[in-house]
């Protein structure tokens, strides 16, 4: 058996969500009602900063951000920096990254997260009630 004095790395972990799911899940984020129905199909993601990821280069999106992406966006800033270490207890040392593909499938935004070696798991349920 061998063994290692070196520590751990932390996993390469995605945390993922739909807009819709993520405004649910957290209120008080303020994400408006237009900006889920503009984008509620689209994925938020999280991710230890650590490590690098080629969304944006595997899917490219429009250089003009539409002010409801914004939304989203204020909205995952406030999430990482009160809320993201309680709900992913593991990573973040080196801060997190955040963001929203607001042209990607939700199933694009996965595959190009595994492409890239990430473990992908849901960061908030989707309510069906």
């Amino acid at each position: 058996m061998a063994t290692s004095s070196e520590p751990e790395s932390p996993a390469r972990v995605v945390y993922v969500a739909s807009v819709s799911a993520f405004a649910e899940a957290f209120p008080d984020l303020d994400i408006s009602p237009e900006a889920v129905k503009a984008f509620g199909a689209r994925t938020v993601y999280v991710h230890d900063a650590l490590f690098e990821n080629t969304l944006f280069e595997t899917i490219p999106e429009d250089e003009d951000v539409d002010p409801l992406v914004e939304e989203v966006l204020d909205g995952l800033e406030a999430f990482a920096a009160e809320d993201v270490d309680a709900l992913i207890p593991d990573g973040g040392d080196d801060g997190w990254e955040w963001g929203v593909h607001a042209t990607a499938s939700h199933q694009a935004v996965i595959d190009a997260f595994k492409k890239d070696g990430f473990e992908v798991r849901t960061l908030v349920e989707q309510n069906t009630q």
